[in-house]
C-alpha cells in the first residue's frame, strides 16, 4: 500500500500553489473545518494524517498554537515541504515518517484530520482500516474531519468540469491528462454510499457533510 502514497515523494516545492489551483475549493476545506472544530470546547490533542505540504498544521496552529499535533505522512519530501512552507517552530509537533495505516499510538486525541488522503488507498479494505483506526484514535465526543475524491455515476461529466476549471486558473495544459489517467491507477475513489456504509462500520456515531465540489467531498465524524 505504501508504493500508492510513495508517488508524492517526487513532489516539488511548488506543491502548495499547485494544489490550490488542481483541487477546486482547497482553502475552504480547512477554513470551513475550523469552523466546526472552534465549536468543540476543548481541543488538546489534534492528529493530522497525511500532514505533508502542512496546511492542516498552519490552519489549526494559529487558532490551537498550545495544541498537541501528532503529523503523520509517509513521505519525506512532503514533510520537508510542511516545515519549509509554514513557520511551525512554535507548535509542539511529533513527527512520523510511516504510513498510514501501520502508524499506531495509544494516544487518544479530540480532532483527527485526514485530508485528500483516502482515495490514494487502492482497496476498500485499505480504506476501512484506516477508518476503523481513526475510531479507535478519537477520544469519545471527539471528531474526524475527512475529504476525498469520490466515485458517482456521473463522475465522467465531473472530470470534464474539472478540467476547464483547471484550465481557468493556470494550470498547464499538459497537467489535467495525468491527472484524469492517474484513475484506477494511483488513485481509487469510491462512492459516497461505500463510505458511509464503511463510517458506520467503523463505530462512528454520526456524519455530518460539510463541502462539496464536484467529486470531492469532505464531512464532519463522530466517535
Amino acid at each position: 500500500m505504501s508504493s500508492q502514497l510513495s508517488n508524492w515523494k517526487n513532489t516539488d516545492e511548488s506543491y502548495q500553489h499547485t494544489i490550490r489551483k488542481k483541487i477546486i475549493g482547497y482553502d475552504l476545506i480547512y477554513d470551513l473545518m475550523l469552523d466546526s472544530i472552534r465549536t468543540q470546547q476543548q481541543v488538546q490533542d489534534i492528529l493530522i494524517v497525511g500532514a505533508g505540504g502542512g496546511q492542516e498544521l498552519q490552519c489549526l496552529g494559529a487558532h490551537y498554537p498550545n495544541a498537541s499535533f501528532v503529523a503523520v505522512d509517509a513521505s519525506p519530501t512532503m514533510i520537508q515541504i510542511a516545515k519549509s512552507t509554514f513557520d511551525l517552530h512554535a507548535l509542539h509537533i511529533t513527527w512520523y515518517e510511516q504510513d498510514c495505516l501501520t502508524f499506531n499510538t495509544d494516544q487518544k486525541f479530540d480532532v483527527i484530520t485526514c485530508h485528500l488522503l483516502m482515495h490514494f488507498l487502492p482497496t476498500e479494505k485499505d480504506k476501512q482500516q484506516l477508518l476503523s483506526r481513526l475510531h479507535k484514535q478519537l477520544k469519545k465526543g471527539g471528531r474526524l474531519y475527512l475529504s476525498l475524491i469520490n466515485d458517482s455515476a456521473v463522475l465522467q461529466e465531473q472530470l470534464s468540469y474539472w478540467q476547464h476549471s483547471m484550465q481557468r486558473v493556470g494550470m498547464p495544459p499538459t497537467h489535467f491528462p495525468q491527472f484524469a489517467a492517474a484513475f484506477g491507477v494511483s488513485t481509487h475513489p469510491i462512492t459516497v454510499t461505500t463510505l458511509q456504509d464503511m463510517i458506520i462500520q467503523a463505530g462512528f456515531s454520526q456524519t455530518v457533510p460539510y463541502f462539496k465540489t464536484l467529486a470531492i467531498d469532505a464531512f464532519v465524524l463522530y466517535r
